[in-house]
């Protein structure tokens, strides 16, 4: 949002006395002020008057609040991909690519591509719209190693989309590396901590939880508490930093089920002592 969105209550009149007086920016201005405060109606009708004089941002926001729908805003699949085309069209790369992202979902695939190749250089939505194309095969040849590239340069821009770089490794028989993507993903993202606690879950794999404690702030720590203890406090200092990324009402139930579980010397990967 603009500096003037963020300007005290003083600084409304005038923004409204210049929205009144036919100026698109002061419009779209006004209009973000009220979609902030989830006032749809007045949010409408002043992004409706930017956008009806060729105002893209506001053509792209409507576009994003219909499809999203706030108080005022019914939700209207087709206004909202009405309004991101016309703003796509005049090169708003942002309605660019929230539109290929909303195509996709609704099966719109060839046009999808299409908005999304031309701003994946600049957009993580896109190159997360172009990923999943590659996954699915759909106007594109399957190419998971395709896919990987693309999620992974997303990941790159935020930590969130290290979900799917671990999705498409899962694909490629790498779980390993999946787990690794998904601990990353973990802070921010639900799915990844269910992968995680799934891998947890797996008293069998005690791999997975050393890549699970290698990439946790405490695994130095916990090296030292496994160096200096008996065989079960290692255990529990390698569930304990195995569950970090973990939610912590899971934490009590996982520590029950591993610490007292049978495994093989975790040296054997030589990741400890």
């Amino acid at each position: 949002m603009s500096e003037m969105i963020r300007m005290g209550a003083e600084a409304i009149p005038l923004v409204r006395a210049a929205a009144e007086g036919g100026s698109a920016v002061a419009q779209h201005t006004l209009g973000m002020i009220h979609a902030k405060e989830q006032n749809g109606t007045e949010a409408l009708k002043w992004l409706s008057a930017a956008a009806a004089q060729g105002f893209a941002d506001s053509q792209a926001w409507l576009g994003r609040l219909y499809y999203n729908r706030i108080d005022g805003f019914p939700k209207d699949r087709d206004l909202a991909l009405q309004w991101l085309r016309i703003a796509a069209e005049q090169g708003h790369q942002r309605a660019q690519a929230i539109l290929a992202s909303a195509l996709s979902s609704h099966g719109m695939y060839k046009e999808s591509l299409k908005w999304a190749l031309a701003t994946a250089e600049v957009e993580v939505t896109s190159q997360v719209t172009l990923g999943f194309l590659y996954v699915e095969g759909v106007c594109v040849e399957r190419n998971l190693q395709t896919a990987l590239r693309w999620f992974t340069r997303a990941a790159t821009e935020s930590a969130n989309m290290h979900h799917f770089v671990g999705y498409v490794q899962d694909l490629l028989g790498n779980p390993y590396a999946a787990l690794r993507s998904y601990l990353l993903a973990a802070p921010t993202n639900l799915h990844s901590r269910k992968k995680i606690t799934e891998a947890c879950q797996n008293t069998n794999d005690l791999r997975a939880l050393f890549i699970i404690g290698q990439l946790s702030p405490a695994a130095e720590n916990a090296r030292r508490v496994y160096e200096q203890s008996t065989e079960r406090a290692r255990r529990a200092a390698l569930c304990w930093v195995a569950l970090k990324a973990i939610p912590q009402r899971d934490v009590v139930r996982l520590i029950g089920q591993m610490v007292y579980a049978q495994r093989a010397d975790p040296g054997d990967w030589g990741v400890v002592g």
